[in-house]
């Protein structure tokens, strides 16, 4: 008698593999990239904000070369409700924790969400009523710098390097 072992056993194996595959590899790359590029975006529209800007359609990580004139131009000018109109465009920078991410991404992300701590606990030394003449305060724009050093590290991490300045 002939053995001949049924081939469906191995197709439904092999499909499954591909299936779990695809669950615990492809699911995760994807949503990192996709957490990237919307963190990216949503830095773009918060740097627009601090600074006086418009954001562009495809923003890379690094601030403009005039955003230290145009931040200072928006101190001196210190429009109605500035910079508290930037403080909810800051908050949708910094994606909702999650699971199923690959380790790398979440730990970047943990890097994005302290720099932008350190931002909104710079802010409020912009709100302080302030002299002509008197000194710009900077640390505000150069936690942003931090901010887009995160979101460099996160893109890398996710693999959404395809639009970085740097």
């Amino acid at each position: 008698m002939d053995f001949r072992p049924r081939r469906w056993p191995w197709k439904l194996g092999f499909a499954l593999n591909l299936l779990l595959a695809l669950a615990f590899v492809g699911w995760p790359l994807w949503r990192g990239r996709r957490r990237a590029r919307a963190a990216r975006q949503a830095f773009a529209h918060a740097t627009a904000c601090l600074v006086g800007g418009e954001a562009t359609a495809a923003p890379g990580v690094v601030l403009p070369e005039s955003a230290w004139s145009d931040y200072a131009a928006q101190v001196e000018r210190h429009p109605q409700g500035w910079p508290q109109a930037c403080v909810p465009l800051l908050e949708r920078v910094a994606p909702v924790p999650a699971t199923l991410l690959f380790p790398s991404v979440q730990s970047a992300e943990a890097e994005l969400h302290e720099a932008l701590k350190r931002v909104e606990a710079e802010l409020p030394a912009l709100h302080a009523p302030r002299r002509p003449g008197a000194r710009i305060p900077s640390r505000p724009l150069e936690a942003m710098q931090r901010v887009a050093a995160a979101l460099t590290l996160l893109a890398r991490a996710s693999g959404a390097t395809e639009a970085l300045d740097v």
